[in-house]
Parts: C-alpha cells; structure tokens; sequence
C-alpha cells in the first residue's frame, strides 16, 4: 500500500494558526493604510467643497441687489443651505429697514440707530417695515427715531419698545408708529419712549398693548379701533397666596397705562 512522504503529509494538513495570524496581520494593516487614505482624500475633498461655496457666496453678495438669489434666502437655495434660524444683532447707524411687501421679522433686535440720512418714519427708526408685513418677538430700544414703524395691512405684536426717541429729543418718534391703515397694533410691551403708540391714519386696530412712563402715552387720531385704555391700580404689599388689586378691567382686549 502506498504511503504518504513527510511533504505531503505537511501539504495535506493545511495553515496552521500562526500562518493564519500573519495573514491577518497582513490584511488588517493592508486596511488601515487604505482607510487612512479614504478619510484623507474625504476631508480634502470637503475643504475645496467649502472654498468653491464661499467663492459663490462672495459673488453673490458681489451681484446686483436687485438680483433675487443676492439675498440671503437666495444665496441659501443656491447652495442648498437652510436659512439660518438664529437672533440678528442690529446696532448700525442706519435703520433696519425692510421696505419689501409682506416681510416677517421675528426676533429681531435693533438698537441704538443714530441715522441722519433717511427722511420721514424712517429717520433714526430701529425697525421699518412695508406694506403687509409682520413684525413680532423683537425689541426695538434706543434708536433715534420710531422704534417700529409700520405700513398699511401690517401687525405688530408682542414686541418690546423701549426708550425711542428719548436719546435725540425726537418730539415726534414713538415706541410703535402706523402711517396707513388696517394695521394690528397688540400685545406689545411700551416703555419710556417719547411717545408711546402713534397713529396718523385710520382705521387700526389697537389692543391688548401695555404702556408705562412714555412723555404721552397715545397719540391716535379718529376712527381708529382702540381697545378701552384702563390705569392699572396699584395694589398693596402682598406677603403670601392672595391679594393684588386686579388689572382694574375684565376687557381681554384692554390697553393698560400702569
């Protein structure tokens, strides 16, 4: 009978552990160099990305303002980034002016204007807003002139206003200032300006604001809408669960002078 050699019996019985591990080894560092490469080439590849989206960003903010993908929600399409949802801080020497139809301001902060370029309700204004706008959860505090100003068909509501056209003795700016008609004046929280809510036109709806130490506190001509105007009572110490001496008004629809 034919018998198996030394060798073949060595070829027949295949890898043994240690061969098995070296190959291992061998693979594993044969990956990792390839891994290294891959995340090399990646991160490379996402900064030439971001300098080409800054090149188109800056000839963007280079273009014509009139060209519509020049403004912040078209530069934000054009490179599929979503509008930034954070709070702007607007301490300029110009009004932060929207004259557009239909804007929506919310949460904006404008402060400290000191414009002596622009003309009429904008002048010194810390917000200007157009036609059919809204403005809403901002604060308008020591700017020149009117602290929001308004257009026809607009809504101002629950806002702070506070110290405008004080600064200047602006006798004519206001905390809130509505030029047109059909506008939504509510909610808002009006504080030391020299004129707390003023109205040149009519109709307008003006309710539920609160007002405190303006030099006047309305200044609205006719046939406006206005929620009755109630002094708030001051109410005694109050040390524990009861007490207070109440809004003066159940009216949900009151402006309060406190």
């Amino acid at each position: 009978m034919k018998t198996l050699s030394e060798s073949d019996r060595q070829i027949s019985r295949g890898f043994t552990l240690i061969e098995v591990l070296v190959v291992m080894v061998i693979l594993m560092g044969l990956a990792s160099i390839v891994t290294v490469n891959v995340v090399r080439h990646l991160s490379e590849s996402r900064v030439n990305t971001a300098i080409l989206q800054i090149g188109v960003l800056e000839s963007g903010l280079r273009s014509s303002p009139t060209d519509p993908m020049a403004s912040r929600e078209g530069l934000a399409m054009r490179l599929r980034f979503p509008v930034p949802t954070c709070n702007p801080i607007h301490r300029q020497k110009q009004s932060l002016n929207f004259t557009g139809e239909d804007s929506m301001l919310t949460r904006v902060s404008a402060i400290g204007t000191r414009n002596t370029v622009s003309v009429g309700i904008h002048r010194g204004a810390g917000i200007g807003a157009g036609m059919g706008s809204t403005v809403r959860y901002s604060t308008a505090v020591n700017n020149a002139g009117n602290g929001i100003a308004i257009g026809h068909v607009g809504v101002v509501e629950h806002n702070l206003i506070r110290r405008n056209g004080r600064n200047d003795n602006d006798a004519g700016a206001a905390g809130v200032y509505a030029s047109s008609f059909r506008s939504l004046i509510r909610n808002n929280h009006i504080v030391d300006n020299t004129i707390g809510i003023r109205i040149i036109s009519w109709p307008n709806i003006v309710i539920g604001n609160t007002l405190r130490g303006n030099g006047t506190q309305f200044d609205i001509m006719t046939n406006n809408r206005v929620g009755e105007i109630v002094t708030v009572p001051a109410s005694g110490a109050i040390n524990g669960d009861s007490g207070g001496a109440g809004m003066g008004t159940t009216d949900p629809y009151a402006n309060l002078s406190f």
